[in-house]
């Protein structure tokens, strides 16, 4: 997938998550903890974050039941891995920060980790109280599909938000 396709990817899902969240707002007004939740699970999953998503995870989960709130926090997530795509995508490929990286020993031997087992390194470290923001950024370097990341993500954050919630 090219990198305009990325941009308009990652606008068409950020507009979609917010005007979902502005219905469901009026839809469901006792949801609105659980929807401030999912706003706020997308800026603490993008990038590097420094936003820890824990907190706010385990208050939302005191109201609302383990499996919505592990829904919302994948859909955040997954809304988070799209922008990053474009984000992330264009630093990585841009040709001065490329350089940098093509020719760094240890990106180079994360590279090959990384090339073995792509979507189990994914989904592991999505699964994992880890940080995740080193597989994300090699799956991006390497143009590892968006989709199998996505269903990476969900496979591995779903089963760890819902245990969360559950605590």
């Amino acid at each position: 997938t090219s990198r305009p396709a990325y941009r308009a990817a990652a606008i068409v899902t950020l507009t979609a998550a917010l005007v979902a969240a502005g219905i469901a707002a009026l839809v469901w007004p006792d949801a609105r903890g659980l929807i401030g939740y999912g706003l706020y699970a997308i800026p603490a999953h993008l990038l590097v974050s420094v936003l820890a998503n824990e907190p706010m995870l385990l208050a939302t989960a005191k109201s609302y039941s383990p499996t919505l709130v592990a829904a919302v926090g994948t859909g955040g997530c997954l809304v988070a891995i799209v922008l990053d795509y474009a984000m992330i995508g264009w630093l990585v490929n841009h040709r001065l920060i490329r350089a940098e990286i093509d020719e760094s020993g240890g990106f180079k031997t994360a590279q090959r980790i990384f090339g073995r087992a792509p979507f189990l390194l994914i989904a592991g470290s999505a699964l994992l109280p880890v940080p995740f923001y080193p597989a994300k950024i090699l799956a991006i370097a390497r143009d590892y599909p968006m989709s199998r990341v996505c269903l990476a993500l969900v496979l591995g954050r779903f089963p760890l938000f819902y245990l969360l919630a559950l605590g």
